[in-house]
């Protein structure tokens, strides 16, 4: 084995190290202190829907209406779809992952929506990604 090769070695296995994912319950609440809430928020966390997003309907618009990179907050992100099914954090940044598995025969749809939530220490939100791979069924 080169050095090369080595040095690429030892680089990915330290990027391994440094990234841990905690797995919990829905109902269980996230000791990430990014979850927790900022004083005076609560009223600020409804934003323009001031409800809870349901993902069975949940589309990309929505989602890009919701959330604005450095300004949303993990509070408002908890008020709008519940706590993180997933918190993964790797260095000083975490990661929320929410996926949602739905069929519903009076629409005659079914899929499976993810969604992915990148904050930064102040628990801003830096970047997000939404999936949606809805499917007809008959």
């Amino acid at each position: 084995m080169n050095t090369l090769q080595s040095g690429l070695i030892f680089t990915v296995c330290l990027l391994l190290a440094a990234c841990t994912t905690t797995t919990r319950s829905v109902n269980e609440s996230p000791t990430d202190p990014a979850t927790s809430q900022i004083p005076g928020q609560r009223d600020s966390a409804r934003g323009s829907t001031g409800q809870r997003q349901s993902f069975d309907t949940l589309q990309q618009d929505d989602v890009d209406r919701l959330i604005i990179r450095g300004r949303t907050h993990s509070g408002q992100i908890v008020n709008w779809f519940g706590r993180p099914h997933s918190v993964t954090r790797s260095g000083e940044e975490v990661y929320w992952n929410y996926s949602h598995q739905f069929r519903n025969e009076r629409r005659g749809e079914a899929g499976l929506k993810a969604l992915n939530v990148l904050f930064n220490q102040s628990g801003l939100v830096v970047d997000y990604e939404f999936q949606n791979n809805t499917y007809a069924i008959e």
